[in-house]
């Protein structure tokens, strides 16, 4: 399980490096209508994601018993690898977008539209929802007990929240320091996030497309 860990956890890793969601759990967290409670159903929209990325990933992983195991998982390895060798040529070349989100005039809980809010941002960042898309795939082929493998998918889904969970965790245990942190937290990942993502998505695609050709 720690040889799986040590290969899964700089793909979850790299799902905190989300400005664009970061930044919006800071502009809910700062707002005056209710912030935790709209945070908190971010959060919620968020974790329906991961889990369908998830379980997308890992249904991947699975072996079809029509067909040869080593042919089929080279197959999937090398199409992840294109796909991630041109996720981090996409990242490289991507300008910083701003974040047009914005909140007027919300004063009510409206729980569900926050949970849709959530769904909709974290569906809409393509890095995250594909590392653990292909984190959950690694687990899934790995050759150790199913509760270990759950663990490791749960670990995957906590990090994939995290740029929601961190801004709300933090502003409970530090509220009035809260903002000054987290928003050199969000500066760092706006002005290096591009960078680290080019690296990992490099590297990983190269480690599957040499997997997946090797087979």
């Amino acid at each position: 399980m720690i040889h799986l860990l040590l290969k899964v956890l700089p793909l979850d890793l790299a799902t905190l490096l989300s400005p664009g969601i970061f930044a919006v759990a800071l502009v809910v967290l700062g707002s005056k209508h209710h912030p935790r409670a709209h945070t908190f159903a971010l959060f919620i929209g968020s974790l329906l994601v991961g889990v369908i990325a998830t379980f997308c990933g890992f249904v991947l992983g699975l072996k079809s018993p029509d067909t040869n195991p080593s042919h089929l998982t080279s197959i999937v390895d090398i199409v992840l690898g294109v796909i991630f060798l041109v996720f981090a040529l996409a990242t490289l070349l991507s300008k910083p977008s701003k974040n047009r989100f914005q909140e007027a005039g919300d004063s009510g809980y409206k729980i569900l539209k926050w949970i849709a809010i959530g769904f909709a941002i974290t569906a809409t960042n393509l890095d995250a929802v594909f590392l653990s898309f292909a984190a959950a795939k690694e687990v899934n082929g790995a050759p150790i007990q199913y509760i270990e493998k759950l663990i490791t998918l749960i670990v995957n889904l906590f990090f994939f929240t995290l740029p929601i969970t961190l801004p709300l965790v933090v502003s409970l245990i530090i509220p009035r320091t809260a903002t000054i942190v987290l928003g050199h937290v969000n500066r760092f990942i706006a002005k290096y996030a591009k960078y680290l993502l080019f690296v990992l998505f490099l590297i990983f695609g190269i480690y599957l497309l040499i997997r997946g050709l090797g087979n």
